[in-house]
C-alpha cells in the first residue's frame, strides 16, 4: 500500500506474542473485535478532520490555517497477551477469562466498555518499528506528525513544506 518501503526489512516478531495461527478461534474473533473497534475509531476521527477540513475550505481560510495532526506515543501494549473488554478489571484483581471476552464482545467500542487491544495488534500497527508505548524502542516513542499550511509555508519561504507533508517524528 505505499505506507512503507518495499525494501523495508521489518523486525523480528516482539517476544511473547504469538502467530495468529497460533490462536484459538475464539481468541481470533475477540482479537478482531477489539482491531475493528480501533479501525472504527480511526475512521470516525478521520470523517471529523475530514469535516474540518471542509470547513476550512468553504470558509476561504485552510490555506491560512496550520492543522497539525499528531499523537503521544506508539500503540500500547497495556492489552496484555490477550486484550480485554475492560482494561482496568486487573487493577481491580477481577480476571477476565475468554468466556467472560466472548460474553462481551458486543460492548467493545461503546460507553460500556474500556477495551484495549492484545499485543499481536499492538505490535502490527507499530510495524516496522519495535516494542509498545512505555518502552524506547522505536514503537514506543515514534508517532504520526502531518501538518499542512499551504500558503504559510510559502509565504515564511520554507521548503521542508510545500502543501502537505508527512513527517514520523522520533
Amino acid at each position: 500500500m505505499g505506507v512503507v518501503p518495499e525494501a523495508t526489512v521489518l523486525p523480528p516478531r516482539n517476544e511473547g506474542v504469538k502467530p495468529w495461527a497460533e490462536h484459538s478461534a475464539d481468541e481470533r474473533r475477540f482479537f478482531t473485535r477489539l482491531q475493528s473497534a480501533y479501525a472504527a475509531m480511526l475512521d470516525h476521527a478521520d470523517q471529523h478532520l475530514a469535516r474540518l477540513i471542509g470547513f476550512l475550505d468553504t470558509a476561504g481560510i485552510r490555506d491560512n490555517t496550520l492543522v497539525l495532526v499528531l499523537s503521544d506515543n506508539g500503540a500500547s501494549q497495556e492489552g496484555g497477551p490477550l486484550g480485554f473488554v475492560n482494561a482496568m478489571g486487573p487493577y481491580n484483581f477481577r480476571p477476565e477469562p475468554i468466556a467472560e471476552k466472548l460474553r462481551r464482545i458486543d460492548d467493545i467500542g461503546g460507553p460500556d466498555s474500556h477495551s484495549n487491544f492484545p499485543h499481536g495488534w499492538a505490535m502490527a500497527s507499530n510495524t516496522p518499528l519495535r516494542r509498545y508505548k512505555q518502552n524506547t524502542h522505536g514503537g514506543g516513542i515514534r508517532d504520526p506528525f502531518v501538518m499542512t499550511w499551504d500558503r504559510g509555508c510559502r509565504r515564511h519561504g520554507c521548503s521542508a513544506c510545500s502543501g502537505a507533508a508527512a513527517i514520523p517524528s522520533s
